[in-house]
């Protein structure tokens, strides 16, 4: 197991855009057919924040309720026999993805990491 130490990026939960309008509310849904464990994440620079997605019918990660203006990057990462693989996009106007995962090293997880927080402290 592997563990990222984060200084200044902050861990939320969706309720935090229950204020927002629901015309201005969309939800994200992120295409995954296999079913090898992954960790998937939407970040908001913005906010210095990461919301978690978990896996919903077991095809799909979604995640409801997310701000339609609100700049955000998925960034998802996982381990398939030994070797690392991460899929990261930048969310725009759409509401599905699919993710493409591709083989990566730690460190560049890490480097996916700290364009949220300047000052991830440590890779365990």
């Amino acid at each position: 197991h592997y563990m990222f130490t984060f200084n200044q990026l902050s861990w939320i939960n969706v309720d935090r855009f229950y204020k927002e309008k629901m015309d201005e509310r969309r939800t994200i849904v992120m295409a995954d057919p296999d079913t090898t464990r992954e960790k998937v994440y939407i970040l908001f620079k913005e906010m210095n924040s990461l919301l978690p997605v978990y896996k919903y019918s077991g095809i799909a990660y979604q995640q409801s309720n997310i701000p339609k203006e609100a700049p955000a990057t998925i960034l998802a990462f996982k381990v398939v026999d030994g070797k690392t693989m991460m899929y990261t996009s930048d969310m725009g106007k759409a509401s599905e993805y699919r993710l493409a995962f591709k083989p990566c090293k730690f460190w560049e997880i890490r480097q996916a990491l700290e364009q949220f927080d300047n000052s991830v402290a440590s890779l365990k």
